[in-house]
């Protein structure tokens, strides 16, 4: 090992400061004499990330700020990247130990003071930093350093902070930071656009760690109950928790800028010497509590309507995919029986133009939309007489209007499983259309114990006249969708396993209605 780093810096006999994947750091001394004491030399452990280690080089000696770590010293920029011993740098030993220790945030449990001198020095250094164009992007509680014993604190480990105008060092797709404290909009890696909302993300997340004495916040879970008690103790505790609404929260409605950060977190901290000035009587001061309850209230109902959603989303998306797969595989077993010289069979995913309109209006407000599909298509010797087969899966949508009264907060929407159907189609595909052109939808296959049969049907004959009703005879292909004698399956999203086995009947008398009608001399669309 090195004795002497830099020609000054030994390391001393004690235990190591601190250990992680991409450094180490030390106790040393300074053998030239020009400072007393002990410090701290962290050495690069990963030669593979040197640029990240010129990078907190460089932040670090840009920024001049009470609460963030100086640089002492470090070793020459251009020091080969596989000549991992002369890569450090050197800053002041941090007494107290790190907001990561369990005795150090233990303090600041119920400890609002404490709580918010932390913060408040952490987002007034962090605040320069922006300003200077840094952003740190690894705001965790190992990377706050105390001082001593008190409350001082230094923000620390600059290594993979984006510097604006420097070249980008970290890969697209890395993912950087702590995961749980990390910005929601950093997990996937490679975001380009990183604003200052990233740091402030972070720093929320660790104002509720240290207010609860060392609890990680789920992502965006701060009014749920079960992490929201804790700011039941006055009002300081409760504009905390206002404050947090607005940091730990989508990019969309978060707080853009530390200043802002700063100056709430004065504001609270500030808030009883300038409460007691205010020409308020109690009933304006519950008035007041009340309307800050009614924003945490309003601030749930937003949550658990985006996490309704996404529930909701992810249904769809795992039937989609599962359908997709299986009518592909059973469409293809179907072209192989086909399939024979004289007839060419193709299989084909169906695809979904922008605006494509209800491929069934149900009634008034609902209508079944296409969300994937995939056909069979037959060409017999010309293919101006192709015959496309398909089956169209469709999500139900109804409109529903919320109506709230006065400062009510719409109601939280129940996580409804999707109503989905499979719908049995025929289609052709004009020659004049050209290859790859979409197929003309032109009618939905008939139960096969419903062809011949006489309905009633209702029809507008001209724009604006009342709808005619007529005796109809059902073909085995019928413009119009009728529930109760078109081939379709309807089902909950949360039931595709369970309806499986019906579908496939579908498609078994499908394929025969979709035959005896390819069969037919001139087979014509039933209305």
């Amino acid at each position: 090992m090195v004795k002497l780093y830099g020609g000054r810096w030994r390391i001393t006999a004690g235990p190591a400061l601190g250990s992680g994947g991409q450094s180490e750091v030390f106790p040393v001394t300074d053998e030239s004499g020009a400072l007393e004491g002990e410090y701290a030399l962290k050495r690069v452990r990963n030669p593979e990330r040197h640029e990240r280690f010129r990078a907190e080089i460089e932040a670090i000696g840009r920024l001049s700020h009470p609460n963030i770590v100086k640089l002492i010293d470090h070793s020459a920029l251009e020091v080969s990247e596989a000549d991992v011993e002369r890569q450090y740098l050197v800053m002041p030993i941090a007494l107290g130990g790190s907001l990561a220790d369990p005795g150090r945030v233990a303090l600041y449990k119920d400890n609002i003071e404490g709580t918010l001198q932390v913060a408040l020095q952490l987002a007034s250094a962090l605040e320069v930093a922006h300003a200077a164009g840094i952003i740190h992007r690894d705001v965790k509680p190992a990377n706050v350093l105390f001082t001593g014993n008190g409350h001082q604190i230094w923000l620390t480990d600059f290594g993979i902070c984006l510097i604006r105008e420097a070249e980008r060092n970290t890969e697209l797709h890395e993912v950087v930071g702590p995961r749980s404290f990390m910005a929601p909009e950093l997990e996937a890696g490679g975001q380009l656009e990183v604003t200052p909302a990233a740091d402030i993300y972070s720093l929320g997340k660790l104002i509720y760690f240290m207010i609860s004495g060392g609890t990680i916040l789920p992502r965006e879970e701060l009014t749920d109950p079960r992490f929201g008690h804790l700011f039941e103790r006055g009002e300081r505790y409760r504009r905390v928790q206002l404050l947090l609404t607005q940091m730990v929260c989508a990019l969309d409605r978060r707080l853009r800028t530390m200043a802002d950060v700063v100056a709430h977190l004065k504001a609270i901290e500030e808030w009883e010497s300038s409460a007691i000035s205010l020409p308020l009587d109690a009933a304006a001061r519950d008035g007041i509590s009340r309307l800050q309850g009614l924003a945490l209230r309003s601030q749930r109902a937003a949550v658990e309507a985006a996490a309704a959603r996404a529930t909701r989303d992810e249904l769809v998306a795992n039937v989609r995919q599962a359908f997709s797969t299986w009518a592909e595989v059973e469409f293809k077993k179907l072209a192989a029986h086909i399939a024979t010289p004289q007839i060419v069979v193709s299989v084909l995913p169906l695809r979904l133009a922008p605006n494509e309109p209800p491929v069934v209006q149900l009634g008034a407000g609902s209508h079944y939309e296409l969300i994937a599909g995939c056909e069979l298509v037959v060409e017999i010797s010309d293919p101006a007489s192709s015959h496309a087969l398909q089956l169209l899966l469709c999500i139900k949508r109804t409109f529903i209007v919320h109506v709230s009264r006065g400062n009510v907060p719409p109601p939280v929407p129940e996580v409804v499983i999707p109503e989905l159907a499979v719908l049995s189609a025929y289609a052709r595909h004009p020659s004049a259309a050209g290859p790859g052109a979409p197929p003309r939808r032109v009618g939905f296959m008939t139960q096969r114990q419903s062809v011949g049969k006489v309905v009633r049907h209702a029809e507008v004959l001209r724009p604006g006249t009342a709808p005619v009703t007529r005796s109809v005879t059902l073909a085995r292909v019928s413009s119009t969708f009728r529930p109760e004698n078109s081939l379709y399956t309807p089902f909950k999203a949360d039931e595709w396993n369970l309806v499986l086995e019906k579908i496939r009947a579908q498609l078994e008398e499908t394929v025969g209605v979709f035959i005896d009608f390819v069969m037919e001399q001139h087979p014509a669309i039933g209305a």
